[in-house]
């Protein structure tokens, strides 16, 4: 999406992956955020095209079962994915405080 997504709008961040490692966000309200570039256009929600990963996660409501709504790869990066995830964690409580 060419717009930020606000904290309030993230319903969940975990990593999914073995060894390339991915951000996911799953999103309260997905259609609120469309893709704004021609692949996600194409693509559509990372999750659309390949199905649940794990069938026994989505059956209980685990948010893991998919590959959400907004996946970030940090491998064309100079950051690390702890760093990325320590900085989610940090803005996120922040914005509960």
């Amino acid at each position: 999406s060419a717009d930020t997504i606000p904290w309030s709008e993230i319903k969940s961040v975990y990593v999914w992956g073995q060894e390339q490692k991915v951000i996911i966000l799953h999103l309260r309200d997905p259609a609120k955020f469309p893709p704004s570039t021609i692949v996600g256009k194409l693509l559509g929600p990372p999750n659309k095209p390949f199905g649940s990963p794990n069938k026994y996660m989505a059956d209980v409501g685990d948010d893991r079962a998919d590959l959400g709504d907004v996946g970030i790869y940090l491998g064309h990066t100079d950051r690390k994915l702890d760093d990325a995830m320590k900085a989610i964690a940090y803005f996120r409580d922040a914005v509960s405080r």
